[in-house]
This record gives structure tokens, sequence and C-alpha cells, in this order.
């Protein structure tokens, strides 16, 4: 199943699958905030290639409905911030 604190993999999902539809868009929100990112050319559609986006944070981001969509996310970690970092001892 799917867990979005450790988005990254592999992904085939049936898009006439609301649970499907919320997989993806829960990682474009994912991507919009910088923590992970859909791998260039691998993203597919009925095994043609689609470029998801998701630009106007105020709404939902459009997902396809239907088809098989293809792709791997990979997490984006931010560093800790410098207080959070360990002692160099």
């Amino acid at each position: 199943s799917f867990d979005p604190s450790e988005p990254g993999g592999d992904y085939s999902l049936d898009m006439s699958d609301p649970y499907s539809q919320l997989v993806v868009r829960d990682l474009l929100k994912i991507a919009a905030a910088g923590r992970g990112a859909f791998v260039q050319g691998l993203t597919r559609l009925d095994n043609a290639p689609l470029k998801l986006e998701y630009e106007d944070l105020e709404l939902e981001p459009d997902v396809p409905t239907s088809g098989e969509l293809t792709c791997r996310f990979v997490n984006l970690k931010t560093p800790p911030a410098e207080h959070e970092r360990m002692p160099d001892h």
C-alpha cells in the first residue's frame, strides 16, 4: 500500500480506481513540496509518455481517470537544519 512518508518506488496504477487517483494526487503534492520527483521519461499512460504537472497549488491536481499509469517516483530528502545535525565529535 502507499505510504506518503516513503513514496519512492515503481508504480503501476489503474487510473479508473479512485484510490489510484488519490495516490497520483499525493505524489504530485509531494513533488510540488520538493520532497520527491517523478523520474523523467518513465511516466507513461497506456504506454504513451505522459507529463504530470501540478501548478495551481490552491486546487486539487488533475490526474487521468482511465488507463494504466506507470511511473517511478524518488524521495528527495531535505538535509536536516543546522540545529538538528549531530555534533562532529
